[in-house]
């Protein structure tokens, strides 16, 4: 995984756990708002990349799997960070999924 994906993946878990942590203290949804669109910019980097190894003639069956499996945990947890309560850290839960 490249840099930028990393710590967007990053800041998504933080944030979420974060929201969580917080949701006796503040009322606002500022790290929530925080954590969805950081997830959202890891969707956006795993189109971007499986877009370009789709074209890419030496990318392997597997590889492009990997890709569309990693967006779609992607978009769970964003659907999940969506109807969350804050009783759990739920987007940070499915997150937890992404290796390496």
């Amino acid at each position: 995984m490249n840099h930028e994906l990393v710590e967007s993946i990053n800041t998504a878990k933080r944030c979420c756990n974060r929201c969580h942590i917080q949701k006796t203290f503040k009322e606002n949804d500022i790290e929530k708002e925080l954590a969805q669109k950081a997830c959202k910019r890891c969707i956006d980097l795993f189109r971007e990349e499986f877009d370009i190894r789709r074209r890419n003639e030496q990318t392997t069956n597997e590889q492009i799997e990997t890709l569309k499996t990693a967006k779609i945990i992607c978009l769970d947890a964003l659907d999940s960070c969506k109807a969350c309560d804050r009783s759990t850290p739920r987007m940070k839960n499915i997150l937890v999924k992404l290796r390496d």
